[in-house]
């Protein structure tokens, strides 16, 4: 019986022991786990400021970092209301995190030096190159104020990021824009809502490019790792309609394909946009088509075609240097033909575009009360100048 209660004593001290060394790990894991995580997250991010606030830990399932603030210099400044970190003992022998969420807080990055549509050459994750991974990072609520060399975004947003399959980096995506700029483009307000086949929904309030003006600008989209797609868009342009498709591809090299449709465009619009009105004058609508295409550096398609909308319109042709490049016409003919497009009212008209080597051919076939106006312009080097607008409202180059 004595032997017994000895026992049992010392059965009791050993437990005591052990609770006793389980408290004062628990009472001392969690700074031990702030520490560690912010000599991690200065060597991911060197020369930055990590400072974590709190941590809370349940074994075995979560670990939640709280008051995260990352800031370096005038770069970037990062604040995370809550991180947490899901995962179990299969997970942790396997190797693999099930899920990390940043909630609330925001992202400030400050790098006009760089661009931020760069494309990596890794297309998945593998447990070789990490000791723990993971297929997806979820972000919710975290507003964003980003500036770099080709964009600039101000909102907010919510996203699943997958980390397995980047060619599908969109599990899901809610981004809302207050106003934002790529390239020369200005967006007024805008919300880019993607499920998780990578297939979603925009709409943007406004889009400006100098004085062209897009409005209530709504259609499908699709984001990938090497792709940017939209399938369907609608707008509206120069009081009519703009509508059709928008691609962007990068595999060896980046494609770009753009196939619009014009329904009942303001001509007299078009040309005070474009600044012309010292040059030419126009009054009337068309419909029309227009596409073309862009790979690598060179311009490969281009198809357009324009009609007057009934009943028709006016033109007067003010600076004969519009004429010049008309092939095998005379200085005096020019003049004449100036004379003949003052005020020049036709029922119907045709205009023409297509590509021949690197010329633009364009072919004008109008038809008056004055008689019929037939004009055929080879614009010479059209591929170099097409580029040049590329650079401008693609890769955001200034003027």
């Amino acid at each position: 019986m004595v032997k017994y209660i000895k026992m049992r004593k010392r059965n009791l001290l050993f437990i005591f022991i052990i609770s006793l060394l389980v408290f004062i790990a628990l009472l001392f894991i969690e700074p031990i786990i702030i520490y560690l995580a912010k000599i991690r997250l200065e060597k991911i991010l060197p020369n930055s400021s990590v400072k974590i606030g709190d941590c809370k830990l349940k074994l075995f399932s979560r670990l939640n970092l709280s008051d995260i603030e990352i800031s370096k210099l005038l770069d970037y400044e990062v604040k995370i209301d809550s991180l947490n970190i899901f995962y179990n003992l299969a997970s942790i022998f396997n190797k693999k995190l099930l899920k990390v969420s940043l909630d609330g807080g925001y992202i400030n990055i400050n790098l006009p030096q760089k661009n931020m549509f760069v494309i990596p050459n890794t297309t998945s994750t593998s447990p070789n190159k990490s000791f723990l991974f993971l297929d997806f990072i979820e972000l919710r609520c975290i507003e964003t104020n980003l500036s770099f060399s080709d964009c600039k975004i101000k909102g907010k947003i919510s996203t699943i990021l997958s980390l397995k399959d980047i060619n599908q980096l969109f599990k899901f995506l809610d981004l809302n824009i207050d106003d934002g700029e790529i390239g020369n483009f200005k967006i007024e307000y805008g919300n880019i809502n993607i499920s998780e086949d990578s297939l979603g929904l925009f709409k943007l309030n406004k889009l400006k490019y100098n004085n062209l003006v897009l409005r209530n600008i709504y259609g499908n989209i699709r984001l990938g790792q090497r792709e940017v797609y939209l399938p369907y868009f609608s707008a509206e342009l120069f009081g009519g309609h703009l509508s059709g498709n928008i691609g962007f591809l990068y595999e060896n090299k980046p494609i770009y394909y753009f196939e619009f449709k014009f329904d009942n465009i303001d001509t007299s619009r078009v040309v005070k946009a474009l600044k012309l009105m010292d040059k030419v004058w126009v009054k009337g609508r068309v419909d029309g088509k227009l596409i073309f295409k862009l790979e690598d550096d060179n311009l490969n398609v281009i198809n357009g075609y324009f009609s007057a909308v009934e009943p028709g319109g006016n033109l007067t042709i003010k600076d004969k240097r519009l004429l010049e490049k008309l092939p095998g016409v005379s200085s005096k003919q020019i003049d004449l033909l100036v004379e003949s497009f003052k005020d020049y009212s036709y029922n119907r008209g045709v205009v023409k575009l297509g590509l021949q080597d690197n010329d633009l051919l364009l072919e004008i076939n109008l038809d008056g009360d004055k008689g019929k106006r037939n004009l055929n312009i080879n614009f010479h080097d059209f591929n170099r100048a097409i580029l040049s607008f590329k650079d401008l409202i693609i890769q955001g180059g200034k003027k």
